[in-house]
């Protein structure tokens, strides 16, 4: 959402990391986070001891999101439009993320 609105940012002088860093930068730690995310998302089914399919569709869930950072590419001129898909990706994920640990725990 800050790659979107960071002409914005910078006007109000908020130092929002689009701001402050280039478009390889902000890609870089992109691609951390999601990693990190998946990691942590899937290390939390494992050590829950949820069922084998939390673990599956976490790793699905994982994979379209890492998918859709292969699309964000820094000359490209729908940067702006894959970076909103991919901040919208990461609202869904996060809320199907939620509901399938619930669902784990319910299954046990």
């Amino acid at each position: 959402l800050a790659i979107r609105y960071k002409d914005d940012y910078s006007k109000a002088g908020i130092p929002m990391l689009p701001v402050v860093a280039t478009r390889g930068k902000v890609r870089i730690q992109m691609w951390l986070h999601t990693i990190s995310m998946v990691v942590v998302s899937l290390l939390l089914i494992y050590h829950a001891k949820l069922p084998l399919w939390s673990f599956l569709i976490t790793l699905v869930l994982g994979l379209i999101f890492i998918a859709q950072l292969f699309a964000l590419k820094d000359g490209a001129a729908n940067y702006d439009k894959v970076a909103v898909k991919i901040f919208q990706w990461s609202i869904t994920y996060l809320s199907l993320f939620s509901l399938l640990l619930i669902a784990g725990q319910l299954a046990l």
